[in-house]
């Protein structure tokens, strides 16, 4: 995400992105911020269109209340800022944190700029990407994953594409869902979102959202 980009898309949040700017670690971005107006006007792409750390972008986004849509059934696949008159078979929510771990800033500001956008996933084959990860006390990481064209099982594992972090993969979990929650589970399968649980093998206990990993079969 560039800085722009995260001025842009937070603007209607200035106390949020101005309470995680105070951090001492983004001080130099919270002086970029104090003065965006007038690198506006001076044209300062250098730092404009800087990509600014991960961990910056991040924490905003899951912190923020804005909340996207995407009609997934659609192609290619549209997310828009503006809700629609009722969610249903083709449409669903989503949070900041999650719109930015899939499509990026640039979708992100583009459909709050203009109401929607076409966004294209990153291809996937022999790997799938980190969603989203909460630990399980007891029971390791349920993690959201969306696969490829190579589908994930139980047994499987997961690794870095550097191969210094993996995780084996288990079993879905199994939980009594209310209707709602049942329905948005099953539009992220047609999505090819799965939950999985996941434990560590080498490495960092948990991934980071937004990670490819590589799918290696076992047996």
């Amino acid at each position: 995400m560039k800085f722009w980009e995260l001025v842009s898309i937070f603007r209607s949040e200035e106390d949020l992105l101005q309470q995680v700017l105070l951090v001492p670690e983004w001080a130099v971005w919270l002086v970029h911020y104090q003065h965006f107006h007038e690198l506006v006007s001076l044209q300062q792409r250098d730092i404009l269109d800087t990509a600014v750390p991960t961990a910056l972008a991040s924490t905003v986004a899951y912190k923020s209340k804005l909340r996207f849509w995407i009609y997934f059934e659609r192609s290619p696949a549209i997310l828009t800022s503006i809700a629609p008159p009722s969610e249903n078979e083709e449409v669903q929510q989503m949070h900041a944190a999650e719109a930015w771990v899939r499509f990026g800033g640039s979708a992100m500001e583009e459909a709050l700029e203009y109401g929607s956008t076409p966004v294209y996933p990153v291809p996937l084959y022999n790997e799938v990407q980190i969603l989203n990860v909460f630990t399980l006390t007891g029971s390791g990481t349920l993690a959201y994953i969306r696969t490829g064209k190579l589908r994930l099982e139980a047994g499987d594992q997961l690794m870095t594409l550097n191969g210094q972090h993996s995780w084996e993969v288990g079993s879905k979990p199994t939980f009594f869902l209310p209707h709602k929650a049942y329905l948005r589970l099953q539009n992220q399968e047609k999505q090819s979102i799965f939950q999985f649980i996941i434990k560590p093998l080498t490495g960092q206990d948990k991934p980071e959202e937004g990670m490819i990993l590589r799918i290696n079969k076992q047996g």
